[in-house]
């Protein structure tokens, strides 16, 4: 079962990356939009411990509800290359805010604030 989540997320992640390169299936964008990009904090439990992770989150000033795409990536295997804290993905990120999706990006525990 988790061996079949993995390979979704690892599909999900090729989409997405496809689509920042435009290769992918691709819908109108919904005009010249503003893209808000803000540090978000996410509360969750970890064995009956209350923490914080920290998120990038991209969006876009419209009233109503947009769907939500969660970029769930990898650490790279080298330390020298975890130097910039943030995995950030703005032109995939971008492209699906310019065509109505709202994006959050997750930083994996130890890592950002």
């Amino acid at each position: 079962m988790l061996e079949s989540l993995r390979r979704g997320f690892r599909w999900l992640i090729l989409a997405v990356s496809m689509a920042g390169l435009g290769c992918g299936a691709s819908s109108p964008p919904l005009g010249d939009v503003a893209v808000i990009e803000e540090v978000v904090r996410i509360p969750m439990l970890d064995r009956g411990q209350a923490i914080t992770l920290e998120g990038t989150l991209f969006s876009r000033d419209v009233p109503g509800r947009l769907p939500l795409i969660v970029i769930n990536h990898g650490t790279p295997r080298n330390a020298a290359d975890r130097a910039n804290p943030r995995s950030r993905y703005y032109e995939q990120s971008k492209w699906l805010v310019e065509h109505g999706m709202v994006v959050l990006i997750p930083m994996r525990r130890g890592y950002a604030g």
